[in-house]
């Protein structure tokens, strides 16, 4: 008579036993933690100046009305690790941190190697130069202020800002909303693939210079100016140099593979 146990029995025995023997073939991820960091600037009734140059990083940037500079970052993707033999994990240390000197704070993240997200709560008033790049995010929530943003393969999106921005990136579209606009400053959106679509003041007085292989959509009335400005552009792109309020500082959009939407605050 046979011993053999019962094939649901056996394989119930041999659950644990594969399972034992994948662990040390496949790598563990690694734990990761939020790390958190905070500066003071030394002057609040002057705006703060607050730089970053990441790779492989989101960085999302909200106003607050307070004065410190609040950041926290975390992993968003696995990293694998090899096998412990105890089965303890490595907690990724991404040394997160923020040097200030006067108003002047720089954001540093030494060690993210692959995805991050960081997240800023810092004062209304903040001028702003971010760089990112492979496939970082950049989202801006009413921050007022100087904005230089520029990323790569991945989007900028603007929510409620005010003052200055200069926004770029090479594969990725360009959104939002810009509640006021810093008198007498030029700005620029630019993307090499994606649409542009803005709202902009109903009270805006510029000369826009929209440079779109594709549609270019506009709730403000314009009225053509000659002799545009000299760029280089694609050879199937085309342009509209237009005044909107009488006229104003240059404001330039280009897409080379997109849509141009400039929408009317008042229309909403």
């Amino acid at each position: 008579m046979s011993t053999s146990p019962a094939p649901h029995l056996a394989a119930r025995w041999l659950r644990p036993v594969l399972a034992t023997a994948l662990l040390g073939l496949w790598p563990t991820v690694s734990a990761a933690a939020v790390e958190r960091a905070s500066t003071r600037p030394a002057d609040p009734e002057r705006p703060v100046q607050l730089s970053a140059e990441l790779d492989y990083a989101s960085i999302v940037v909200e106003a607050y009305d307070g004065t410190e500079v609040l950041a926290e970052a975390e992993q968003t993707r696995p990293v694998a690790d090899d096998p412990r033999p105890d089965g303890l994990r490595r907690v990724r240390r991404l040394n997160l941190s923020l040097h200030a000197s006067g108003n002047r704070v720089v954001l540093l993240v030494p060690d993210a190697d692959t995805g991050v997200e960081v997240r800023l709560r810092v004062p209304r008033r903040t001028d702003l130069d971010l760089t990112t790049s492979n496939g970082g995010n950049l989202v801006v929530r009413g921050v007022e202020g100087e904005l230089a943003l520029v990323t790569s393969n991945a989007a900028i999106t603007l929510e409620g800002v005010a003052g200055t921005v200069l926004a770029s990136t090479s594969n990725g579209a360009i959104r939002g909303t810009v509640a006021r606009v810093a008198p007498g400053r030029p700005m620029s959106f630019v993307t090499s693939n994606g649409d542009v679509d803005l709202t902009l003041p109903a009270d805006l007085a510029a000369d826009l210079y929209v440079e779109t292989d594709d549609q270019f959509l506009s709730g403000f009335d314009l009225a053509p100016l000659a002799d545009p400005p000299r760029r280089s552009a694609p050879p199937n792109s085309r342009f509209v140099y237009a005044a909107v309020g009488g006229g104003g500082p240059q404001i330039r959009i280009r897409t080379d593979n997109g849509r141009v939407v400039l929408r009317s605050a008042a229309a909403r």
